[in-house]
């Protein structure tokens, strides 16, 4: 094999009506540099008939309901890509996506980070008019960025819409499983400017499908803002251990009062703006 492969990890629970979306998707790429894992997460509707119905063409992996890190742990586990991508299951990857990361990575060894553009698309598949972002990708080297604000402050894109070098995740994995029951890439946006630069694809590579019952935007805005507080000050701080072994002098706490997404959603969480999205 001349070029890496990519280990496309799709974590499921409950969207049996999506998950074939989002394999067909996997399984029609430009190119046959790609296995494509789907880890199960205690999933109660179809969604393991429609995993048992594809076979061999997928690794399937069923577990009890254990939340987004788990199942990401899982899957990376039995992988062997270069390149990780984890796809939710109610989102879809172009056909030319994993082409396009093998072609970018290849010509950008030192990434941690490859990200894209994505397209809004609606329940029924059908494309919205809308990407994101509207603005410009990051790219290159965002270590200052790290060091100033304890977070790239982006724009960073969904989980569909990023892949990871394995010899990041080598660095960072296994995430910590109980504070990421959801929002795991919250953790891998977090770390990578530390491990790699990034690298921003000017195309669209996938779809992200915007549906009423998405998992990750359940209950009150607030309670979900409150949740994101947490998960980012856990990320601040294993930032802040790595940075100290390499000789770095920083507060996590000063982040948390000149990094603007994390202003922005303490103010929803204390009820003094409305969710921004």
């Amino acid at each position: 094999m001349t070029r890496p492969l990519v280990s496309i990890v799709i974590s499921n629970y409950n969207y049996g009506r999506f998950l074939a979306e989002a394999i067909e998707s996997t399984l029609q790429q430009d190119c046959s540099y790609a296995e494509v894992i789907v880890v199960d997460d205690g999933s109660t509707d179809d969604s393991r008939r429609v995993m048992r119905s594809y076979g061999n063409a997928i690794v399937s992996i069923f577990q009890n309901h254990s939340g987004q890190a788990s199942a990401w742990n899982a899957g990376v586990v039995v992988s062997h890509g270069k390149w990780v991508l984890f796809l939710d299951s109610d989102d879809r990857l172009a056909d030319h996506a994993i082409g396009t990361i093998v072609a970018n990575g290849t010509r950008n060894p030192a990434a941690s980070k490859i990200h894209w553009r994505m397209h809004l698309i609606g329940e029924l598949g059908q494309r919205l008019g809308v990407s994101i972002p509207d603005g410009p990708l990051p790219n290159g080297d965002r270590f200052s960025e790290l060091i100033e604000f304890g977070f790239d402050r982006g724009p960073n894109l969904a989980t569909s819409g990023n892949s990871w070098s394995t010899k990041f995740l080598e660095q960072v994995l296994p995430i910590p499983e109980t504070p990421f029951l959801i929002g795991a890439d919250t953790y891998l946006l977090g770390l990578s400017p530390l491990f790699g630069t990034t690298c921003a694809i000017d195309s669209f590579c996938s779809e992200y499908r915007c549906h009423k019952n998405n998992n990750g935007a359940a209950g009150p805005a607030r309670i979900r803002a409150a949740e994101i507080i947490r998960q980012s000050s856990l990320v601040f701080d294993r930032i802040a251990v790595e940075l100290t072994k390499r000789g770095f002098q920083v507060n996590p706490e000063r982040w948390k009062e000149v990094n603007p997404t994390f202003i922005r959603y303490r103010r929803i969480a204390e009820g003094l703006d409305d969710d921004p999205a």
